[in-house]
């Protein structure tokens, strides 16, 4: 074999393992947002609007975006079309817990101000996936608190009212037999409890039965209690409580039995492949048009040319993880 061929090849294989790093940190945050929801629904009560998948590329796990958050009194508290005031890089939070809306005018005691609007920019997928981690972060480090906390960052923004990619070292893990959450390695958790919540959404997205000529952005599924006035916004809902929720949660994590020990060295590894895989957290804003269903396709249309069943992307994942490669950056 010549030495071009050879250049040539090895070229287009580090190109392939350079793509693979970008999916599957892509993947592992979507992962890290679902154990994150798992948590705030089945332990804090908290309910979520979350809108069928948008994401078609096969090789990557479906994307589901969680429209609308709320509290267990019912009251919102994060909107994925709304921009939050960020100073310091992190979303601030006022005295309640609730994020503050950039579109607001803040004069209260915490004396945060913010600046007059420019305008407001329409957000892509990643500005919403850097919003809504941020929040989860938040949650999670207020309702579960330890010393042994720290933060990993993928990405950090030069201009401190931006959002850096932020995912914490340690994220709550549901324990089936203390019947009660404990706190575990982000990779871990993010191979358990994230995977099995990924999965319960794509299943019921799947099972919907769909009305003729709706689109995609139509479809929701209501988990927990939702105001009755976001009844008109969706034409295809499907109501699930959080008890059920719940009930099929544990009955994957039951199936699924990870088993996988996290060691020091493994936590090295994530690390590492995080450091490779910085310029991923713009992957979702390049491949944009891709990835998206036209919206002004039909799902009826859309059933005809590609019947819907579980994503390969995440038959996929969940072979890696249930091996137990806890490598996910």
């Amino acid at each position: 074999m010549s030495h071009s061929s050879t250049s040539s090849t090895c070229h287009q294989d580090n190109k392939e393992k350079n793509a693979k790093l970008k999916r599957d940190s892509t993947d592992s945050k979507y992962f890290y947002i679902h154990s994150c929801l798992s948590y705030l629904a089945m332990k804090k009560k908290y309910s979520f609007i979350i809108l069928n998948k948008k994401r078609r590329n096969q090789k990557m796990a479906a994307r589901f975006e969680i429209a609308n958050i709320f509290d267990k009194q019912g009251k919102l508290v994060y909107d994925s079309n709304e921009k939050y005031y960020v100073e310091n890089s992190n979303i601030v939070f006022d005295s309640k817990g609730f994020p503050i809306k950039k579109s607001s005018l803040i004069n209260t005691s915490e004396c945060v101000t913010i600046s007059e609007s420019k305008g407001v920019e329409e957000m892509n997928n990643n500005d919403k996936l850097l919003y809504l981690m941020n929040f989860m972060n938040y949650k999670i480090k207020t309702f579960f608190p330890s010393e042994n906390q720290s933060e990993r960052r993928t990405r950090t923004a030069k201009d401190p009212n931006k959002l850096s990619s932020v995912r914490l070292l340690l994220i709550p893990s549901y324990n089936i037999e203390k019947s009660d959450f404990e706190l575990k390695m982000r990779c871990e958790t993010e191979a358990d409890d994230g995977e099995c919540g990924l999965h319960f959404f794509s299943k019921s997205f799947n099972a919907m039965k769909f009305k003729s000529k709706t689109r995609k952005s139509d479809t929701a599924i209501f988990l927990g209690d939702i105001p009755l006035k976001y009844n008109k916004q969706y034409s295809n809902i499907k109501r699930v409580t959080l008890e059920d929720y719940e009930k099929e949660i544990i009955s994957y994590k039951m199936n699924k039995g990870v088993t996988t020990t996290i060691t020091e060295s493994t936590v090295d590894n994530v690390v590492n492949n995080e450091d490779k895989s910085m310029v991923c957290d713009d992957e979702d804003e390049d491949q944009e048009k891709e990835e998206e269903i036209d919206e002004n396709i039909s799902v009826e249309i859309n059933k005809k040319l590609q019947p819907i069943n579980s994503s390969p992307s995440l038959q996929s994942t969940s072979t890696d993880i249930t091996n137990g490669n806890c490598t996910l950056p």
